[in-house]
């Protein structure tokens, strides 16, 4: 699931109000991140510089959270994008322009060159000179080593926006040398009442189990703050959105790479897409 997390000491600092956990709250749109992040960013260029926002998702995800898509539904009810690239629709050229120009324009979020930078140092959202960060379900356990509080909230609204699962699965390979007593431990570790319940608590992530959800949320709940009503807001609301395809590390990586120039803002936003376009008709996945 796909949320935002945000540094609850840099919102009291500037005496700005913690975003809401409703899904379906309009109030809390991409126009109020931006300028949420407007408020939170200071000290540019300084050693003190605070950031109001950082989106870690791939441009593919970006344009799902404004309801566009670069493929067309062929693509995920095959699981492969051959014939299925559409990335230059209106909708996600806005999608991207919005992210492009929280960096570029507004200078609320960082450059490649500032997020490398800070990056050295560790977890930008964790060096507490990030106020947002756009990531996901990962983050309640990235994040419990903060020396600040920290909260959780929804991906912000657009109509017909959508997500991405990103699946942590157990594995055993074909070649494994002890097949049977790997799938005893991995059944051990998906267990809700013996290593899924221990690996939930310690790590805080969010159970496959669904029968140790009312302890999860009330684990998170202790560490953040927020009440456990609020965390099933955010956690059913994210599961409601989801939509997945094949072969994904290959068409990432290309889609990242055919990105960097708009995000160094080197290439409008038009002829970034036009090249992407271009550069995903060109792979050959084999089915």
């Amino acid at each position: 699931m796909l949320q935002v997390y945000y540094n609850k000491d840099l919102f009291d600092a500037a005496n700005v109000p913690y975003p809401p956990t409703n899904w379906e709250d309009q109030s809390w749109n991409f126009d109020k991140l931006r300028e949420t992040a407007q408020k939170l960013t200071k000290d540019i260029g300084t050693s003190k510089q605070v950031l109001g926002a950082l989106n870690t998702f791939s441009p593919d995800v970006q344009v799902m959270l404004f309801g566009g898509d670069f493929f067309k539904q062929g693509a995920y009810n095959t699981g492969y994008i051959d014939g299925q690239v559409d990335v230059l629709t209106d909708i996600n050229k806005e999608a991207i322009q919005y992210n492009a120009d929280l960096v570029n324009k507004y200078k609320v979020s960082p450059n490649q060159a500032t997020l490398d930078a800070v990056s050295q140092v560790g977890d930008p959202f964790l060096t507490g000179k990030v106020a947002m960060v756009l990531t996901g379900g990962w983050g309640f356990w990235t994040y419990n080593t903060a020396k600040f509080k920290w909260g959780v909230a929804p991906i912000p609204w657009h109509e017909g926006h959508k997500s991405r699962i990103y699946a942590d699965p157990w594995n055993i390979t074909k070649g494994s040398k002890h097949p049977d007593e790997s799938w005893e431990f991995v059944k051990y570790l998906v267990d809700p009442k013996a290593g899924g319940k221990t690996f939930m608590e310690k790590t805080s992530a969010t159970p496959a189990d669904t029968t140790l959800l009312e302890q999860w949320y009330s684990q998170v709940s202790d560490k953040t703050g927020i009440t456990v009503e609020q965390l099933k807001q955010l956690n059913e609301g994210a599961i409601s959105r989801t939509e997945d395809i094949l072969n994904y590390s290959v068409i990432y990586n290309t889609i990242n790479q055919s990105a960097t120039e708009i995000w160094n803002g080197n290439k409008s936003v038009e002829q970034g897409l036009t090249d992407m376009q271009k550069n995903l008709e060109s792979l050959k996945i084999k089915k």
